[in-house]
């Protein structure tokens, strides 16, 4: 079994990420599939990496990643004193993947630190 606590993932994350392995594998009830996972290890690995919200793509995109270090934070920072707020609002993202890292990335920049940004 995985380390993983899933109990504040919503129910029906759970529940529909069952129920798409459960169809793939042509399993007519859960109690057949609970078999299935307790007889395939490999199974049980994808089922836990189906269930978990994975981190955005976003940052593996290099091109992205340097239009926003380079060219978005350095305009919406210019002029700024330190520690004026800004706040960055992220759309939701229809895969699921969580885009939480965003706001934090300057930090992450040389600039980030001289201006004082903090996080909410």
């Amino acid at each position: 079994m995985t380390k993983v606590d899933f109990t504040h993932y919503k129910h029906t994350t759970i529940r529909r990420s069952i129920i798409r392995r459960m169809i793939l594998h042509r399993h007519q009830n859960l109690n057949q599939y609970i078999g299935f996972l307790h007889d395939n290890r490999a199974e049980l690995e994808a089922l836990y990496q189906d269930i978990l919200i994975h981190v955005t793509g976003f940052f593996r995109d290099p091109e992205m990643f340097e239009t926003l270090a380079n060219a978005v934070y350095p305009r919406l920072l210019k002029g700024r004193p330190s520690g004026f707020p800004v706040r960055v609002w992220v759309p939701g993202c229809s895969t699921g993947e969580e885009v939480h890292p965003t706001p934090a990335l300057p930090d992450d920049l040389p600039f980030g630190g001289r201006v004082g940004l903090t996080g909410q």
